[in-house]
């Protein structure tokens, strides 16, 4: 059983968190907060019902309190890792980052979802979305390859760029495009989907 039915968003000091934040609220979710992560005591830290690690600047090393939080985490919670948050989620599972050769800052690009991020319909975070889809990304580092053993990658820019990981057999998903920039396509369906998990 969950902690309680709340929602808490990680804020690593963005901008884009606000954001975040009303597309929670756009899609009926009341129950959520903000936890800003120069507070954030992982050990005294209430478990709730789902979490969202937001954008943010810098590397996931700059914040070993969330390591630490994700550690203590139990196996059945939701959550969902969105740019940083995502990088954050594929580190903590021993994959590595590399730096990108241009810096994406309200770019476009076409992501295609693989065959397994398809098959999946009723737990998943696309369901109820297309094959392919226009997402916005603001980031100047990706998730590298070799992907790490209990991750699974779900979809890649027209690029060749991880674009999202999900853990194997936990509801544990990250997201390197941003829902809620007004460049994404179906971002009000993906977090609407992560709160049905």
């Amino acid at each position: 059983m969950f902690g309680s039915d709340k929602t808490v968003i990680i804020d690593f000091n963005d901008s884009f968190t606000y954001n975040i934040y009303e597309l929670l609220r756009r899609t009926g979710c009341r129950n959520f907060s903000v936890q800003p992560v120069d507070e954030l005591d992982a050990a005294g830290f209430e478990i709730p019902g789902r979490i969202i690690l937001s954008p943010g600047p810098g590397l996931p090393e700059d914040y070993p309190e969330v390591f630490r939080l994700l550690e203590k985490l139990p196996e059945y919670l939701p959550v969902l890792g969105i740019c940083l948050g995502h990088q954050v989620i594929w580190r903590f599972f021993g994959g590595r980052l590399y730096n990108l050769k241009e810096v994406m800052h309200g770019s476009s690009s076409l992501i295609k979802l693989n065959a397994y991020a398809e098959r999946q319909t009723a737990h998943s975070l696309y369901a109820r979305c297309p094959e392919t889809f226009t997402v916005g990304l603001y980031h100047s580092w990706a998730a590298s390859k070799p992907v790490p053993e209990e991750l699974l990658v779900t979809a890649e820019s027209d690029r060749g760029v991880i674009m999202s990981a999900s853990h194997k057999t936990r509801p544990v998903h990250g997201i390197q495009f941003h829902p809620e920039s007004f460049i994404s396509e179906y971002g009000e369906q993906i977090l609407t989907n992560f709160l049905d998990l």
